[in-house]
């Protein structure tokens, strides 16, 4: 037991937050569509990225989906992308919104990452962009 102890004791602090993590997270605000089934019917609506990285996903929403769900996400815009299969893992009111964290079944695509954070915004997501950087 004194040699857990010590041990512990001994080890330098781990790092946390972004620091710590293996799939970094890069911040988006592109446009998508989150999709999922509620009971026989589907159910789609828009959506914002907060951001992106290989396992998962954060995103706003007006609707979110419930807690739990299966849900599809993909990039909407000039080159929409393909349809990424998620587990919905949080939902947190904010401002009217939702904020919707949802982790990947599958690691993200890399032509799903490159258009979330590589690709030119439109006029519509610049001027939505602009839009936040003014909000207190």
């Amino acid at each position: 037991m004194n040699d857990n102890l010590l041990g512990f004791l001994k080890a330098r602090p781990r790092a946390v937050g972004e620091a710590f993590r293996t799939n970094p997270r890069h911040q988006s605000r592109r446009r998508a569509l989150v999709s999922w089934q509620q009971g026989r019917e589907s159910r789609t609506v828009k959506a914002r990225l907060i951001d992106i990285s290989r396992m998962g996903v954060a995103l706003t929403a007006s609707t979110p989906p419930p807690s739990s769900a299966v849900v599809c996400i993909r990039l909407v815009g000039s080159t929409p992308t393909p349809w990424i299969e998620g587990d919905v893992v949080g939902i947190e009111p904010t401002d009217g919104t939702y904020r919707i964290r949802i982790k990947f079944r599958e690691p993200c695509p890399t032509i799903m990452i490159k258009s979330a954070v590589l690709a030119p915004q439109t006029s519509e997501e610049k001027t939505a962009s602009s839009a936040d950087a003014k909000q207190p």
